[in-house]
């Protein structure tokens, strides 16, 4: 609910704001905190929802819609990580050793870290939970 009404409040400021870098920060504070939150706030809302159905993600529709979301986040995670990829390792090979090719190395391990968290997201939208992953104590 929270990030619905930050993204909501954001919007009204767009709406009701003349000033045109008010409008420009409050769409970039939407995009880069806004949206995020959001999904991942219904990733949670899902994985609540499945853990009342037994792991089914078939159970409701909205636990289906919930289901697609993740995997929709988890494909735009592997998405960007493998266009970061094929950007930057063609250019760490072409660079000399230095601080620009150390750079290259940390962008390219985040980028292979960012594809696994994409595929977890995928994976975990249709898996069924083993047992004792229902997260029955979280708080």
């Amino acid at each position: 609910m929270w990030s619905v009404a930050f993204l909501l409040g954001l919007g009204i400021v767009i709406a009701i704001s003349n000033d045109r870098s008010v409008i420009g920060l409050s769409v970039v504070i939407a995009a880069i905190l806004g949206v995020p939150f959001l999904l991942l706030s219904l990733i949670d809302l899902d994985k609540a929802l499945r853990d009342e159905s037994g792991g089914n993600f078939r159970a409701t529709k909205s636990t289906w819609l919930l289901a697609q979301f993740q995997a929709v986040f988890g494909a735009v995670c592997m998405a960007a990580a493998a266009f970061t990829l094929y950007q930057n390792i063609p250019a760490w090979f072409a660079s000399p050793l230095g601080f620009r090719g150390v750079l290259l190395a940390v962008w390219i391990f985040s980028a292979v870290l960012l594809v696994v968290v994409g595929f977890f997201y995928i994976y975990s939208a249709f898996a069924h939970p083993r047992r004792g992953q229902s997260g029955e104590g979280d708080v």
